[in-house]
């Protein structure tokens, strides 16, 4: 995770794909901030140093603060971009 426009918290998701894990993108709107500190509070103890996810690009690993792939999240989206 990292932090998105304004500060906010924007999720690095990845996906299993052929026994690895490998980098769908990002998504940073339609959390609340009770949501947020409710989901740093579950991923603060799953920090790591390094990504578990392949492919994540230099611009989104900047920012980023790794955790262990233990939560899965259901995402609601409209359809992929080009990123």
């Amino acid at each position: 995770h990292g932090q998105g426009p304004g500060g906010r918290l924007t999720l690095l998701l990845g996906a299993w794909r052929e026994g690895r894990l490998v980098y769908l993108g990002r998504v940073g709107s339609g959390v609340g901030a009770r949501e947020e500190e409710a989901l740093m509070r579950r991923l603060r103890p799953l920090r790591r140093a390094t990504s578990a996810v392949t492919g994540v690009p230099a611009d989104d690993r900047r920012e980023a603060t790794w955790v262990e792939p233990r939560l899965v999240a259901e995402i609601d989206y409209a359809g992929w971009t080009g990123e």
